[in-house]
Order: structure tokens, then sequence, then C-alpha cells
């Protein structure tokens, strides 16, 4: 079955879907393909899978919707925080005890998701924002603006950037954690799906263009990142 994300941290891995029959919308494995658990709360109970996970040294961060028609209540998307082994972690005005409401529109569901120090960061496509709440209570500490958000990842170079794709543009943008845009603009992409920070900190971005996607086969673009506005590209490997 497709994953449409999946988070890493420690010796587990926690994939995500929209719809797995038998409640199993997100699982935990183990690194070497163990599977552990199915976290409560999800298919039939409620809870939608999202397009998106994500995971620091406590909780796992999982974006979802909430259907009425599945078991009934509010509709609303937002996200759903569980322990690193698939608890719930409750947390104060949580919907269901550990739900955190982003918007109203179950179909609307927090496309990225991102973490970093003391704080997840949560796109809204429904509102076009980025909602910024505290892991420890996950109260909101405040939101920016943000169009067409798409996957995003936040780097650690001092000031911690968050890289966004833009969808309706196709272009990935580099902003300030408090939504200030840092001038860097990545544009030689058709169709930025994903991407991620490799080990020695270069930015890799899937692009999910049919030119540049051989058969079953994501193309990487090695990104450079320099200290000024220009970006620099060249295949993954050189």
């Amino acid at each position: 079955m497709g994953e449409d994300d999946l988070a890493a941290g420690g010796d587990r891995i926690y994939p995500i879907v929209d719809w797995e029959e038998r409640g199993g919308e997100t699982n935990v494995y183990s690194t070497d393909g163990e599977y552990l658990t199915t976290p409560e709360g999800w298919h039939s109970w409620g809870w939608r899978g999202g397009p998106a996970m994500a995971v620091d040294a406590d909780h796992v961060y999982c974006s979802m919707g909430h259907d009425p028609g599945d078991g009934g209540g509010e509709k609303f998307a937002g996200v759903a925080r569980y322990t690193r082994d698939g608890k719930p972690a409750p947390f104060a005005g949580g919907k269901g005890g550990y739900g955190l409401e982003i918007n109203g529109d179950q179909h609307k569901k927090p496309t990225p998701l991102a973490v970093y120090g003391g704080e997840a960061l949560g796109a809204d496509p429904m509102g076009g924002r980025i909602v910024i709440v505290s892991t420890a209570d996950m109260r909101q500490v405040r939101e920016f603006p943000c169009p067409n958000p798409g996957r995003n990842a936040i780097n650690a170079t001092p000031k911690h950037a968050l890289w966004e794709c833009d969808t309706a543009a196709n272009v990935v943008r580099r902003l300030g954690r408090n939504g200030e845009r840092l001038e860097t603009r990545i544009t030689d992409c058709l169709e930025p799906v994903a991407m991620t920070f490799a080990p020695k900190g270069d930015l890799l971005v899937a692009d999910g263009d049919p030119n540049r996607q051989p058969i079953q086969r994501l193309v990487f673009l090695r990104l450079v990142i320099p200290t000024g506005p220009r970006v620099t590209t060249r295949p993954a490997g050189k």
C-alpha cells in the first residue's frame, strides 16, 4: 500500500495514509520493518489519515481530519499527538483529548508538519497560513500567512529557516520561523513535491513533474544553499 508520508525517530518508523481498510491509517514499526502497534482512534472511529507526519524526542504528530460521518462529533482537520510508542498524548482542550483543530474542514488537512526546538509548525491549506504551537501543551504561540503551502523542512543553520513548497508557483521559498521572507527562492523546479535535509546540510528536493520523473522514480536535485539569494543546482551525487 502506498504511504502519504512517514517520519522516523530513534528505532521507530511512523507511516501514514489517508485510508486503510483495517483501521491502520498510521502504524508503528521498528527500523527493521517489524510491526509494533496501531495507535487508537483511527478509521471508522473518527480520524482519517492526513498527508504529513513529524516526530520529536517525546511525541509523534499526525496530520488528520475528523469526519462526523464516522463516529459523530465535529468536522475539523488538524493534528493528533501520540507518544513515541503509539499511545494518545492528551493535552488540555484537545479534540477527543489529543487532537488539535487547525481548521473546520475535515478535507483540508495540514499538508506539511515540522517540529523543531519545542515548536510544531503545521500548514493550514484552508486559511493559507502556517500555525505554530508549543509542543509542551499544543497551544498556539503565533501564525503567519503562507499561500499555497506544501511540504516543508527546517534546516539547522543558526536561523533555523523554514523551507516551503509553493504548490501554485512551483517554487521553494525560504522563510523565517516568524514568517519573514529570507530572499532565497529555488525556482528550478517544475513540480516540487517533497524535500528533506541531508546530513551535510544540503537540501534535497523531489521534483514530481513527468518530464523529470523516470518511471517509478523521483529525480532528486542537490541544492547547494549559499549565503546570498542565489541558489545553484546540480544532480544528486555530483
